[in-house]
């Protein structure tokens, strides 16, 4: 907690559905530093805001007494306010809400203030990644309806936004309008995104919202401001993945990963520098579970070092939503300048999200961005094998411009590499074509290709069938290889193809 939440943050937490009324000495703006789930005869603490289970009537005036003199900041009960002025702040809310709600709530107000850590969550990133995505202004609440995070504000901002930001919280008129249309009872079921109209009269332009949520724990939400030009048309789905990823960072404050897991974890995954059977443990995943691994390539060699590493931030942050916005399960990290997914599964249906995620890197971070989809593997130890098929396939497909390639698509490419590696191993192997010019080598190449058609070849290389009939009698002279001989002309493809 950065700091004391005043007693009106809280309130604003509870919203007007769990709050019937609240009693204020004269004067009293407390701040809140705790909370207490007590019973009549417990003993409060100074600043606690104390939520008095079981007491009523008389009951709960003496627990406002003891409260009081104890240095509590609040109490909370349930039942009706009489009109007698009470020793602290009485807040009474309706019966129908159970405690565990309310402390949750109250919890989530006091414990759970992340102005001061947000650039330790990365929620300003993430506030900067909506905003590029979805083309507007972008604001991370917490459930008290603080600012927490937010992106870089033009001239676009309107009234709403400004006084949001300067004030580090919604502007009274503002919310009190959202109370009124049932905005803030929306935000709450899981995944839902809101479209709020304009409310020209208080300068509120159009905006979309999502609620952050930890299981049944509301978190804050994000609001996402127009300024004119359309939203993007995956908007609802890049709010739904920030909104999950948002919840994961919020409810633990001070994680680096991504997708809330360790980064050495999803590393240790991907390279198998660590027990894959205790990372699967740590993680919840059984060792036995099917992966598919992606690789994505930004294909920016002409970048300097600096610009390299910014992009490929960059393409995490888009990755992390894209990825939480598919499923919760995919474990996302960096190698050697590359992005890798690693998706539990048989990988049905990752070849199309992986096309989504493609074109908004190419869209907005301005990259040739490339993915290769390796074959899935039985079992978490075999992901690292995943991993250099991945590899293997983006070099194998390098400056083609194919967004996203599955492995099957260049099989035979990749079993020729694999082939052509072993045999460059033979000692004795290289020779008899490495003795033949640029032209001549071209020459044999081609009529190779042609299946001894000499028409094609010579066709291929625009030359007369006549003059390639005289180069390979040249060829023959000068390596000694024999045309007629399918076993030298094997040999001689097999050098050809390592020359290349």
């Amino acid at each position: 907690m950065s700091g004391p939440t005043l007693l009106d943050a809280v309130l604003a937490a509870f919203g007007d559905t769990v709050v019937r009324a609240v009693r204020l000495p004269a004067g009293a703006a407390p701040a809140v530093t705790g909370v207490a789930l007590l019973e009549p005869g417990d003993r409060a603490e100074p600043g606690q805001l104390v939520l008095a289970v079981g007491a009523r009537g008389e009951q709960a005036l003496a627990m406002a007494a003891d409260a009081a003199r104890a240095g509590a900041a609040a109490l909370v009960v349930k039942g009706p306010a009489d009109d007698a002025e009470p020793p602290l702040p009485v807040v009474h809310i309706d019966d129908g809400v159970r405690w565990d709600q309310v402390e949750m709530l109250a919890r989530t107000a006091v414990e759970g203030s992340w102005s001061d850590d947000a650039s330790v969550t990365g929620l300003p990133a993430l506030a900067e990644t909506v905003a590029t995505l979805i083309g507007g202004l972008v604001t991370i609440e917490d459930a008290a309806h603080q600012v927490v995070a937010y992106s870089h504000t033009g001239d676009d901002a309107d009234w709403v936004r400004r006084e949001t930001i300067m004030g580090r919280r919604c502007p009274i008129p503002y919310r009190d309008h959202l109370r009124e249309q049932g905005v803030f009872r929306r935000l709450w079921p899981p995944d839902e995104v809101i479209a709020i109209p304009a409310h020209p009269a208080i300068g509120a332009n159009e905006r979309l919202a999502v609620g952050i949520q930890a299981g049944n724990r509301p978190l804050g939400s994000i609001w996402v401001q127009h300024t004119g030009t359309p939203f993007g048309p995956d908007a609802a789905e890049v709010l739904r993945g920030a909104s999950r990823l948002a919840a994961l960072r919020m409810a633990s404050p001070g994680g680096q990963s991504t997708m809330a897991v360790p980064p050495d974890f999803a590393y240790g995954l991907l390279t198998g520098r660590v027990d894959s059977a205790l990372l699967a443990r740590q993680l919840g995943l059984d060792a036995e579970t099917a992966m598919t691994v992606a690789a994505v390539d930004l294909n920016d060699p002409e970048a300097d070092s600096a610009a390299r590493e910014l992009h490929l931030a960059q393409a995490l942050d888009v990755a992390a939503v894209y990825a939480a916005a598919y499923r919760h399960d995919v474990y996302l990290t960096q190698a050697c300048g590359l992005v890798y997914l690693m998706v539990p599964g048989d990988g049905d249906g990752v070849e199309d999200w992986l096309g989504g995620l493609v074109a908004a890197l190419r869209h907005n971070l301005g990259s040739p961005a490339q993915a290769a989809l390796a074959d899935p593997v039985p079992k978490v130890a075999e992901i690292p094998a995943a991993k250099e098929q991945a590899y293997q396939v983006l070099l194998a497909v390098a400056g083609s411009g194919v967004p996203v390639v599955p492995v099957a698509a260049v099989r035979s490419k990749l079993l020729l590499r694999q082939a052509l590696d072993a045999v460059a191993a033979v000692p004795g192997l290289r020779g008899a074509a490495d003795a033949l010019s640029p032209e001549l080598a071209k020459s044999l190449r081609a009529h190779l290709d042609a299946f001894g058609d000499v028409g094609a070849a010579a066709a291929a290389l625009h030359v007369h069938p006549n003059t390639l009939r005289y180069r390979l009698r040249r060829i023959k002279e000068v390596s000694g290889i024999d045309l007629d001989d399918p076993d030298q002309r094997l040999l001689a493809m097999l050098q050809l193809r390592l020359a290349d």
